[in-house]
């Protein structure tokens, strides 16, 4: 996994990982940014974020992704 393209992307990464923590979704993996020099992000995976949280309305152009579940296809 490659860094980001610059430190405001870092800090959008935890704005999406927070809004959606303390709207109820879980970390599973990463959440964070890495130590040491370079724009990194850990690979990041949330479960069950609110529909209307901001990882699940806009796109994170990050390593952050939403899983959530659903009943049907339709």
């Amino acid at each position: 996994m490659g860094p980001l393209a610059n430190a405001r992307r870092q800090a959008a990464m935890e704005v999406f990982v927070d809004d959606a923590t303390t709207r109820g979704a879980r970390v599973c993996s990463g959440g964070r940014r890495e130590p040491g020099s370079g724009y990194f992000f850990q690979p990041t995976v949330l479960t069950d974020p609110p529909d209307d949280s901001q990882v699940m309305t806009q796109e994170p152009f990050g390593p952050v992704v939403p899983i959530t579940r659903f009943r049907t296809l339709r």
